[in-house]
């Protein structure tokens, strides 16, 4: 049966373009295959652990409705994680929070081990880092996890990381033996290793693209599964090694599981290949909320009965190709979703009745309100806020509530999207009358996932997510260039079934569809370089040097001039040392020692009408008159 999957996916794997296909192949089929068993040998040969006890360590385990509770009490697990503590772990001293009191539910105070090890591979180094051991692995137990990774390690640290890569990941729940925890039992939610790197130019300074694991990340059950919560860059590319890395995870568990201790790891293999090309995130999304609380991660809400949407527009912030793709939403309620080509919200006249958003802004009254100062002494709004310390800018809108519910405007999905679909045929049929294809103003489809049954497996009687083979229609976007997403909301019975009517929870939703590209830009290519990071570096971190490197050069540059002119080498263009010639604009060329008796003058006029040099025709000519 592996077999079997794993030759489907290499069907769909060859479909794609060249490029894509080499990333397909080795992020969810064979290449991945063989890199996570070298991956398994290696570690279990060369693996030698270390152990640290003293380290800071969040963690609680708690019921979903404890998870969830937007307004903690002092003794709640959860009390210390505000929106500001959890962006200043993030960041730690890299990027402190202006007008705040460091207060970080991270302690010293448990008795967790973290073990740690690096081993040699083919491409670099892989390193592994995980803390446990846990237990309580009873069904509707969610666990949440901080802690910082490879402390220690010099190339995870400013500059030993400059010119080393990120080729592979790997984040998961694992056993005593680091068997990986598959879904089912466990889910997981999110589980995010932030770098933190402020030598990255052209996108937010602290990102977990590529280097992270949710609950719908597992490949075909019976194919590779949950080897696929490992992402591996195909040989010449890779990402940036950060020089602080944050671990936040939640796992929680949906089915029955052996009783058996369980670790939080993590592992990337670093490679200082320095024929690396440096790949960088691009990820469409409907727009995210603003928290109140972390916990809530972002996502907008939705209505739990009844047929509901959302749309938004993301652009490209530089130029890029697409080379990889996933997409990341909560299936139980997500039934559809479009990426079309620009931004399409004009053409099907989103924002107008009956496509009206219902909005509901966030405000000061909704902060929370243990931060020292305070929150709401500090911001005025929550676009204040998000400007200020989101760790992602601009991934957040300042609202509480932002979706559109259909049964309030006499529609349902379907009549939804008849409708859209009409006005994008006489869209297209304005700028396309004779359907000859070529219509750079025509609203396309880029990504279209629908049919969402397609791609969940049953397991013990249920239905369990694996990720969607949904190959895009365009993968190069110059700066600038939109995609307008559209999102169709209901619950989905085979995988909801009863607990989410017994559940005192909103549906929560995310969109995003996580790519992985390439930048064509020279300038983003370069500042994303080796090169381009060491400048970054010093310009940063040591400017003195920087400048003092710069005066070098300016002097040994006079200093040279200066010498060319004490040898007679320069012959001054104007002023009272000019050699004396025509009237106007004058081109002088210096005389070579070994040639000292020229037939024409030092000086010549440039050509009256394109001021240039005259050709050596017309000199000559000028000469002999």
């Amino acid at each position: 049966r592996v077999r079997a999957s794993m030759a489907k996916t290499s069907k769909h794997c060859s479909e794609l373009g060249a490029a894509q296909s080499v990333w397909c192949e080795h992020m969810i089929n064979r290449d991945l295959l063989s890199e996570w068993n070298a991956y398994k040998k290696g570690r279990a040969e060369r693996c030698h652990w270390t152990e640290t006890r003293d380290f800071e360590l969040f963690y609680a385990v708690t019921s979903e409705d404890q998870y969830y509770n937007l307004s903690t009490k002092p003794g709640h697990p959860l009390y210390d994680i505000t929106i500001s503590s959890w962006i200043s772990s993030i960041r730690g001293d890299l990027y402190p929070l202006d007008q705040y009191e460091p207060r970080s539910p991270l302690t010293k105070d448990h008795d967790k081990v973290k073990q740690e090890c690096s081993f040699a591979a083919p491409r670099g180094e892989w390193h592994v880092s995980r803390v446990g051991p846990f237990r309580h692995r009873d069904v509707g137990s969610w666990h949440y996890a901080w802690f910082q990774p490879f402390v220690d390690l010099a190339e995870a640290q400013l500059p030993g990381s400059i010119g080393r890569y990120q080729v592979a990941t790997m984040t998961s729940l694992a056993n005593t033996d680091g068997e990986v925890v598959g879904f089912p039992p466990a889910h997981m939610h999110h589980f995010h290793v932030w770098n933190v790197n402020p030598l990255i130019p052209i996108w937010p300074h602290v990102v977990f693209n590529g280097f992270e694991t949710h609950g719908d990340d597992m490949c075909d059950h019976e194919g590779l599964g949950s080897v696929c919560y490992m992402k591996v860059w195909p040989p010449g590319y890779g990402t940036p090694t950060p020089p602080r890395y944050f671990f936040e995870a939640l796992a929680n568990f949906v089915a029955p599981s052996l009783d058996e201790d369980f670790y939080f790891e993590i592992s990337v293999l670093l490679s200082d290949d320095p024929e690396t090309k440096t790949t960088l995130p691009f990820v469409p999304h409907a727009p995210d909320l603003f928290s109140k609380v972390p916990q809530q991660a972002g996502t907008y809400e939705v209505p739990k009965t009844g047929e509901s949407m959302t749309w938004g527009v993301s652009e490209a912030e530089f130029d890029l190709e697409v080379l990889w793709w996933k997409f990341h939403t909560h299936y139980y309620y997500t039934s559809e979703a479009w990426a079309l080509e620009g931004d399409a919200t004009a053409a099907l006249g989103l924002g107008e009745a009956p496509f009206e958003l219902y909005i509901e802004p966030f405000e000061q009254s909704d902060w929370q309100t243990h931060d020292t100062p305070k929150t709401a002494d500090v911001f005025d709004t929550a676009t204040d806020f998000i400007e200020a310390r989101m760790p992602i800018p601009g991934a957040n809108v300042p609202y509480k509530q932002r979706y559109l519910d259909l049964g309030t405007v006499d529609m349902d999905h379907e009549s939804a999207k008849e409708l859209l679909l009409q006005r994008i045929k006489a869209h297209n049929d304005r700028f396309d009358p004779n359907g000859a294809g070529d219509c750079p103003h025509c609203i396309k489809f880029v990504w279209k996932l629908d049919d969402v049954m397609d791609f969940h497996d049953e397991v013990s009687g249920k239905k369990w997510t694996h990720r969607p083979f949904t190959p895009p229609t365009k993968t190069v976007y110059k700066q600038g260039d939109k995609l307008t997403i559209v999102v169709f909301h209901k619950r989905i019975p085979e995988l909801c079934g009863d607990t989410c009517e017994e559940s005192k929870q909103p549906p929560r939703l995310h969109f995003l569809i996580d790519t992985i590209t390439m930048p064509l830009d020279p300038v983003v290519g370069f500042m994303t370089s080796t090169t381009g990071t060491y400048l970054t570096y010093y310009l940063t971190y040591h400017p003195t040097l920087v400048l003092f490197v710069v005066l070098l050069v300016v002097a040994a540059l006079v200093a040279t001039c200066a010498g060319l002119c004490a040898r007679g080498k320069c012959v001054p263009v104007r002023g009272p040392c000019a050699v004396d010639g025509p009237d106007g604009p004058t081109y002088h060329k210096l005389v070579p020692d070994e040639a000292p008796d020229l037939a024409y003058p030092l000086t010549y006029p440039l050509d009256e009408e394109s001021k240039e040099m005259p050709s050596d025709a017309s000199r000559r000519r000028r000469v002999t008159q």
